[in-house]
Parts: structure tokens; C-alpha cells; sequence
């Protein structure tokens, strides 16, 4: 028997991925941390970086390419495409993909999506993106293979002029922090 709220349990081979519904949303789980949750009724993201990703638009006279090293939801993905961007993802995991398909509403015009290691991806093309956002980090794993010098030299390198990279990195433990001192 299923559990209440449990839509979805899969072993891939880079993480065990569930989906789960909650009161009013649905969550993406990779490894048991929360990597997208979205609004039921609306599908609205309900995470402020994404919101906070989309600033890096602003940047630009109009939309132009965009690509995100790590599709999970496709939130960010559907976000920049409403804005008339031009959207490629690199996914590793075809499951996640998978996923925010059956359970997010993710559509194939929001995002062209490539299976691959991200990294891989930047140093196989020749293509260039006017915005590249590294979003492939979540769950409390980072894929440190996307941090290195050599790693943003490469991102570097696909970039058109004028072009921006964006890194979403959420922290654990700033309102942890502050609490502990209102309570002294």
C-alpha cells in the first residue's frame, strides 16, 4: 500500500526521487531533500530562488538563449520560457526529467533538454547562451566537479558577449543562526 501524499518513488542512478504532496504542495525530493515544490491548484513555484534567478533578466534589453545545468521541476525552465526566452536544459538524470513532466507540468516548449553531465555538455558544444544559470545543486549535495575553476572557465566559454552566469546555492542554517541569538 502506498503511503497518504506519496505520488511517486524511483531509484535512479544518481538519487532516490519522490514526489509528495502536502497540504497545498507538491515537492520534489531528491535524497530525501527538497529540491522544487510547487503550488498545487496553479503549479506556481513556491521558491524564492527562482524568483530571485529571474532578477538576472533584467540585464538584458530583451529575452534571449538561456541555459540551466539541472532542469528538477522545470520551474526555472518554464519561468524564463513565459518571458520568451529561448531555454536549454541539461539534465544528468532522464528520471527528474521524467518526473517533472508526470508531476509539474513541465511541456517540451518551456525547455530543450539534453541528458547529460552538465559539464560535459559545456565542454561538447559550441553553442553560446546569453545566460547560463548553474542550478544542479541541491539536497545537500554539490556536484563539485560544477564549482571548479576549470568548471566556470567552461561556462565562461559558452557565454555570448555580454552574457551572465548565475549560481542558485540555497544555505541551511541563517535563521537557525539568528534564532539562537534572539534567544540569548
Amino acid at each position: 500500500p502506498q503511503t497518504p501524499g506519496v505520488l511517486a518513488v524511483r531509484d535512479t542512478p544518481y538519487t532516490e526521487l519522490r514526489v509528495v504532496e502536502h497540504r497545498d504542495l507538491r515537492y520534489l525530493l531528491l535524497d530525501g531533500g527538497t529540491h522544487s515544490f510547487v503550488q498545487i491548484e496553479d503549479n506556481a513555484t513556491r521558491q524564492a530562488y527562482v524568483m530571485v534567478t529571474e532578477l538576472a533578466t533584467e540585464l538584458f534589453d530583451r529575452p534571449g538563449r538561456a541555459l540551466i545545468v539541472g532542469l528538477g521541476a522545470g520551474c526555472l525552465a518554464r519561468q524564463l520560457a513565459v518571458a520568451n526566452w529561448q531555454v536549454d536544459a541539461v539534465e544528468i538524470d532522464a528520471e527528474v526529467t521524467r518526473a517533472a513532466r508526470e508531476f509539474f507540468r513541465f511541456r517540451p516548449e518551456f525547455a530543450a533538454v539534453h541528458h547529460a553531465d552538465g559539464r560535459r555538455f559545456l565542454r561538447s558544444t559550441s553553442r553560446t547562451w546569453d545566460l547560463i544559470v548553474l542550478d544542479a545543486f541541491g539536497s545537500g549535495s554539490v556536484p563539485f566537479h560544477l564549482l571548479t575553476a576549470e568548471a566556470f572557465a567552461e561556462a565562461r566559454a559558452r557565454l555570448a558577449p555580454g552574457g551572465v552566469i548565475a549560481v542558485t546555492l540555497e544555505a541551511v542554517g541563517w535563521q537557525r543562526h539568528d534564532r539562537h541569538f534572539e534567544e540569548e
